[in-house]
């Protein structure tokens, strides 16, 4: 996760926890026979070979692509604990209900593939299935890196034409995967903005709440991408004295210095992206 305590790269910060990745539409449905089969979902979530363009404010800015045989090792090991998940489990309606059982998860020529028999339940009949169908939905997965090859200053290229930092991912761990609404690597782009930047402070906001708020509290930059709106310098606030003694304040006060919670509170602000369409965040 990153360290909250120090400035992040604007050119490549090597996050390598809870890393989220996204494709465009992937996901394909194979319906039953009738004679009790229900609807597989099958695909690639991820593509081996493909440079893409990461801007991020956690990660940095640089060119990454992952090599055939980083899922391996994962699929081997951890393959009873990987889930199918709609948007990554924050979908409000859903959660983090998996979908169905994964018959399948191997690499094959293209990249990751998974087949994934979905579970007859009115959630997913009625709010994943239709949306499915009409290709509404582009394939997401979130991950560590475990190894990695980096190239900090590579010639200019025609994938690379500025230069770019390059990042290989030879292995990694698959935590889970599953349609997203906004996929991030469509080929139409020159560069994708990584969805790590949503999904990355709502790990922060689960396990240390006060912490996040502390980096916005003293990161102006931080607190404008996460809110929307920057955070107000800290200002004067004027104490009046009660002269009469009625509790009305009529009276010139002492000047003070305003604290953290009063400058919290006019800074209060949503937390875009972080709980799927409940009650954002304030801070």
């Amino acid at each position: 996760m990153t360290d909250l305590t120090t400035e992040p790269s604007v050119t490549f910060a090597g996050q390598k926890s809870d890393l989220v990745r996204c494709l465009p539409e992937t996901f394909e449905l194979r319906d039953g026979d009738g004679g009790g089969g229900g609807t597989t979902m099958f695909g690639h979530f991820a593509v081996f070979n493909r440079w893409t363009t990461i801007d991020s404010f956690w990660e940095g800015r640089f060119l990454e692509r992952i090599a055939p045989g980083a899922f391996k090792k994962t699929m081997k090991e951890n393959r009873d604990t990987i889930k199918c998940l709609v948007e990554h489990g924050y979908d409000p309606a859903i959660g983090k209900r998996a979908l169905g059982t994964i018959d399948e998860l191997k690499e094959d020529d293209t990249g990751g593939y998974y087949e994934v028999s979905l579970v007859d339940a009115q959630d997913v009949r009625e709010l994943i299935l239709p949306r499915l169908r009409v290709g509404l939905y582009g394939a997401s997965f979130r991950f560590s890196v475990m190894r990695e090859e980096i190239v900090e200053e590579p010639d200019q290229s025609e994938d690379n034409p500025h230069g770019l930092p390059e990042r290989t991912i030879k292995e990694c761990r698959l935590f889970e995967f599953g349609p997203v609404t906004f996929p991030a690597y469509a080929d139409a782009t020159a560069g994708a903005r990584s969805l790590t930047d949503e999904f990355c402070p709502a790990a922060i906001m689960a396990r240390d709440r006060a912490a996040l708020v502390r980096r916005m509290d003293v990161d102006p930059e931080l607190r404008a991408l996460m809110t929307g709106k920057p955070a107000a310098e800290p200002g004067v606030v004027v104490e009046p004295k009660d002269d009469a003694g009625d509790g009305k304040g009529d009276g010139e006060g002492k000047e003070r210095k305003q604290t953290g919670a009063e400058r919290r509170k006019i800074n209060a602000a949503p937390l875009y992206g972080l709980n799927m369409g409940k009650q954002p965040w304030r801070l």
